[in-house]
Formats: C-alpha cells, sequence, structure tokens
C-alpha cells in the first residue's frame, strides 16, 4: 500500500468514525494527518529501509543481476534433481 492509499483509506475511516458519533470533522487536522501518513509510508517503501530492517531478501547490485539470476536458476534446476532427506532443511536468514 503506497502512501497516498494509506492516507486515503485513513481518512475514509476517520470520516465514518466521526459521522457514526455525530461530530464535525477538523479539515485542517485531516489534511495533516493525511500528509503525516502519506510520508510515513513511503519513507518506509524505500528498498534501503526494508532491507535494512530485514523486511526482505536484500537488494542486488544492477552489476551483478545476471550472475544472481544465473545463480537462482542452477540452484532450481538442482533441486528438482536432488533427493531431500527426511532430517535436512534449508538455512534460515536472521
Amino acid at each position: 500500500m503506497g502512501g497516498g492509499q494509506a492516507a486515503g483509506t485513513m481518512e475514509q475511516v476517520m470520516r465514518a468514525g466521526a459521522a457514526r458519533k455525530g461530530v464535525d470533522v477538523d479539515e485542517a487536522r485531516m489534511a495533516a494527518q493525511s500528509t503525516a501518513i502519506a510520508a510515513h509510508f513511503d519513507q518506509q517503501s524505500d528498498a534501503f529501509y526494508t532491507s535494512g530492517r530485514v523486511l526482505d531478501h536484500g537488494m542486488i547490485d544492477p552489476r551483478d543481476t545476471r550472475k544472481v539470476i544465473g545463480f537462482c536458476l542452477q540452484t532450481c534446476a538442482e533441486g528438482r534433481v536432488r533427493t531431500l532427506m527426511p532430517s535436512s532443511f534449508g538455512a534460515a536468514r536472521m
């Protein structure tokens, strides 16, 4: 979800809550909150942010793209012919 979409969703939720309570919506506060939510989500969607917090599998240097794709294809091909042992398991990233 992008920052604009998250801000729009929260705006809808706040408007519905205010209507349910019978309270008027403070438009200035709503605009400030929408801006803050959009900025927060956009900052967290940066690739360096997510990789730095181990929320994904990291970034590939564009110069190494062919090497990494080749390694992935080789690993997939090897996995098709390999016999799995009941006590074996893959490595986990922590």
